[in-house]
């Protein structure tokens, strides 16, 4: 497809932002979600919210590794956790993150 052809699109900044102020947290989120290990967790929890323990069953990893990517996770805001008697489950902050990861599948299956 010819560039004339694709679709005008611009990202709308909110609140006086300017590009500058975006460009670094924008960067960060997608450093986030560059990790293997991460993308398999959010694929994991993006349906269901799940404990270290089956996290680490589904992606066959150690709790340890599973708790350290965690961690990353939540710092930056993409999964939330939420205690169960003695154990903690996980989820994903919303919705925007699988919307994300999606389009990005159809974007590198275009021929």
């Amino acid at each position: 497809m010819a560039i004339e052809n694709y679709p005008k699109k611009s990202i709308t900044l909110k609140n006086h932002e300017t590009a500058d102020q975006i460009a670094s947290p924008l960067a960060n989120f997608f450093k986030t979600l560059s990790d293997p290990t991460r993308l398999r967790i959010i694929l994991a929890i993006g349906t269901t919210s799940l404990s270290v323990n089956e996290i680490s069953t589904i992606i066959n990893m150690s709790q340890s590794s599973v708790s350290h990517q965690l961690r990353i996770l939540r710092d930056n805001h993409l999964v939330i956790s939420q205690r169960f008697g003695q154990h903690i489950h996980y989820q994903l902050t919303d919705q925007h993150v699988l919307t994300i990861l999606e389009n990005s599948l159809d974007h590198i299956s275009e021929s």
